[in-house]
């Protein structure tokens, strides 16, 4: 995989919003769409892999593909996730989710 800068904003499909209640088993998640997720971790997966969204009452077990990575700090990575084969119910699920925790955030 070619480490790259992260992809411009013109690249990204839908829009993300920050996270903090949203917890991934793969590292902090940064920010988030129905689509992928900024994910900050010390190692990176490998292909195609799965992993699971869990925050504010709901969880979401999703296919899932790195598509660009680079260095945050010595021993963490960031990465750009690509949701992969994602039905219409998860997509609205993770979209819920996401705009929950930051209409929690603004109160």
């Amino acid at each position: 995989m070619t480490n790259l800068a992260e992809p411009t904003t013109g690249r990204r499909r839908r829009g993300r919003l920050s996270q903090e209640a949203v917890i991934c088993d793969r590292g902090q998640v940064v920010d988030l769409s129905s689509t992928g997720m900024r994910l900050r971790c010390s190692r990176v997966p490998k292909g195609i892999f799965e992993t699971t969204l869990r925050g504010l009452g709901s969880e979401v077990s999703l296919k899932c593909k790195v598509v660009w990575t680079r260095r945050a700090g010595l021993f963490k990575k960031l990465c750009g996730i690509e949701f992969i084969d994602l039905d219409d119910g998860d997509a609205q699920r993770i979209t819920r989710m996401g705009m929950i925790n930051r209409d929690r955030r603004s109160v």
